[in-house]
């Protein structure tokens, strides 16, 4: 495989996979790469996409650097359960109740590891 794959791809393939039964909503989350700050080089198809990202915050300078100020997150959680939400990764800690901590298992994290993917079964 040498094509890029964008976030919001592999968010759609995990909701359908959510909707339709094939995975549980409460045992799968997709810890992303907060994209942006990368807006400025994203078609139209994307820009749209990536403004859902917007309140994660992050800029990206002539030279390429990324920061992020106070309340901004590199890492963004999305969680399907009880509805897609994209979280912060302290939201999501804070949401789980010391009842279903850690998230129930089995779970999966599809992660973003800034254009690499790996998937965690816990």
């Amino acid at each position: 495989l040498s094509a890029w794959v964008a976030n919001y791809e592999i968010s759609d393939f995990l909701r359908a996979q959510t909707d339709n039964g094939r995975l549980r909503r409460d045992g799968c989350h997709f810890a992303r790469y907060n994209q942006w700050p990368e807006r400025k080089d994203a078609t139209h198809e994307e820009w749209e996409r990536l403004l859902e990202e917007q309140r994660f915050g992050g800029t990206r300078s002539d030279t390429g650097a990324t920061t992020y100020g106070p309340g901004e997150a590199r890492f963004i959680v999305e969680c399907f359960t009880p509805t897609r939400e994209l979280q912060t990764p302290a939201h999501f800690a804070n949401m789980w109740t010391d009842a279903v901590r850690p998230p129930a298992l089995p779970a999966i994290f599809v992660a973003d590891l800034n254009g690499h993917f790996v998937t965690c079964i816990c």
